[in-house]
């Protein structure tokens, strides 16, 4: 009863935004702000919003990632939401989100049972992906490539059989290293 009060509540909204503004600007509080957000009650959209926006600072993307993979694997209510922002960090143009993402996706998350298939599967479409959009190719299967990692035998013939079928030579190119 007191979460759907909390829920409809502008004011917690505004004072669990504050806090979290005021975490953020506070040296240290990595862990601080982590474990608060586990704690509350209740996650807004503005809380959510706070949290994405640590993921968006070079010096703050680990505590955001870290705060990311918590909701993911303790808040059931916040999982799917944290989890597709975690997936689409895995494809984000900045490098210095994109690699610690590939990292918790591919390390961490594709290792649980419970995430498993929904990671393997967002990285075989920005794979498909990655065939029709040569430009955007290396930042579009490197999430597959790092799966492709930890499960070489199933994953490795997708990207030979992708390669026999796709006759696109800019995204062939774009798989060859020097």
């Amino acid at each position: 009863e007191i979460y759907a009060a909390l829920e409809k509540s502008p004011r917690y909204e505004e004072v669990l935004s504050y806090v979290l503004q005021a975490l953020k600007k506070q040296v240290g509080s990595a862990s601080s702000f982590t474990d608060f957000v586990k704690e509350v009650p209740f996650l807004t959209s503005g809380a959510f919003k706070v949290i994405s926006s640590y993921c968006r600072e070079a010096d703050k993307v680990a505590t955001g990632l870290n705060t990311m993979r918590a909701l993911i694997l303790l808040r059931i209510p916040a999982r799917a939401k944290a989890l597709t922002f975690v997936l689409e960090a895995t494809i984000a143009a900045d490098d210095f989100l994109r690699q610690p993402a590939i990292r918790l996706a591919a390390s961490d998350l594709f290792l649980r049972s419970e995430f498993a298939g929904t990671v393997e599967e967002w990285g075989r479409e920005q794979l498909q992906r990655a065939s029709s959009d040569p430009d955007a190719a290396p930042r579009l299967y490197s999430v597959f490539m790092a799966l492709c990692a930890q499960e070489p035998r199933r994953l490795f013939r997708e990207i030979l059989e992708l390669w026999v079928r796709v006759e696109n030579s800019a995204f062939r190119a774009s798989l060859k290293t020097d």
